[in-house]
């Protein structure tokens, strides 16, 4: 029984010497500070998402050029088949960039 006790009171103590080992000076200016840090992106960055912007953009009409330079079917149910997803490939990705684009915008704070 003697042992635990003593090892909390040691730890214990050991806490209460340790946690006001360094100064605490000015800690609301350097919270704003790292918060003002964050909020500002990098160049980097902001070269890198307009690249990927560019190429999704680009990547998007020659993926339907791609699909349209298949021979078209001539069985009906084939046929339904390669315009079913033609269709699929043209409405889908404005759709999904749309529903970003509307819960960003809804997320945001100005």
């Amino acid at each position: 029984m003697k042992k635990p006790l003593l090892i909390i009171v040691f730890l214990f103590a050991i806490n209460q010497f340790s946690y006001p080992s360094f100064p605490v000076d000015n800690i609301d200016n350097q919270i704003t500070q790292q918060s003002e840090d964050a909020s500002q992106s990098s160049p980097i960055i902001n070269i890198l998402g307009i690249g990927a912007l560019v190429c999704l953009v680009f990547s998007y009409p020659i993926s339907i050029f791609l699909y349209l330079s298949k021979p078209i079917p001539k069985e009906k149910n084939a046929k339904k088949k390669f315009f079913k997803k033609l269709i699929f490939l043209i409405l889908i990705p404005p759709v999904i960039v749309l529903l970003i684009y509307a819960i960003a915008l809804s997320t945001a704070s100005f």
